[in-house]
């Protein structure tokens, strides 16, 4: 399962209110090459929507898990301000970064 923080989902939240991204629109997660991509997307019916204070905040196709895996999306200080982390959880259920 992919999970976000909430700390993540308030940061991503304000920054897509921010931009004026309509709140039924989200970031879609996205692997592209061996990368994980964030885009502005509409939800589409079979995929995993999170939210944060009734906004769609991070949008998940069914497949990307399957390319993932379990992990959560979590906001770190990078000493210039937040910045969104990838924590994978392995099969022995401990986390790594990614």
């Amino acid at each position: 399962m992919i999970l976000v923080s909430d700390l993540a989902k308030k940061v991503l939240r304000e920054s897509l209110e921010a931009s004026g991204v309509p709140q039924h629109w989200g970031l879609r997660l996205k692997v592209k090459q061996d990368q994980l991509l964030l885009e502005t997307d509409r939800p589409a019916e079979e995929d995993l929507v999170i939210e944060d204070e009734g906004a769609t905040v991070v949008i998940v196709a069914p497949g990307v898990h399957d390319e993932i895996g379990d992990a959560t999306i979590d906001v770190a200080d990078n000493g210039e301000g937040p910045t969104l982390v990838l924590h994978r959880i392995s099969t022995n259920g401990k986390r790594t970064m990614s």
